[in-house]
């Protein structure tokens, strides 16, 4: 009973103790002075912030709800997309028409993947809620 009593009375030493020896071995790897040029360069990156973080969020919210508010530009949005994206950069680029939240791709893909590719790339867009697929697969040639 009394060597539970000691335990338990004991560990918040043990746990302070052991944290000490912590920190000091992450220091003795790491180093002090890179520590030190760490904490330095987060000092100056928030002393030359040029807004508090919270006012940067709170402005880039507002541009988004304000681009949804007039409708945003989706059908822009989807080209830009499919012409930069890994994925489909390299595939003949679809015609795009937009109605309402729908995304109507047209044209001719050379296989099937790519027209899955493409589909799947202009649903991943914010805004866009469905894609209409009007794409033909043009026949392989001999």
């Amino acid at each position: 009973m009394i060597f539970l009593l000691w335990s338990l009375l004991t560990l918040p030493v043990k746990l302070v103790l052991g944290m000490v020896k912590l920190v000091l071995r992450v220091l003795g790897f790491i180093g002090l002075s890179r520590i030190a040029a760490f904490g330095a360069g987060i000092g100056v990156g928030v002393a030359m912030a040029p807004k508090p973080a919270s006012q940067l969020r709170n402005g880039v919210a507002a541009q988004e709800e304000a681009k949804a508010a007039r409708g945003g530009d989706i059908g822009a949005t989807v080209r830009h997309e499919l012409a930069t994206s890994p994925r489909t950069w390299h595939l003949p680029q679809p015609g795009v028409t937009v109605q309402g939240d729908r995304v109507v791709l047209t044209g001719t893909v050379p296989h099937d993947d790519a027209r899955l590719t493409l589909i799947r790339t202009a649903g991943s867009v914010t805004g866009v809620r469905a894609v209409d697929d009007h794409l033909t697969i043009e026949p392989p040639t001999p």
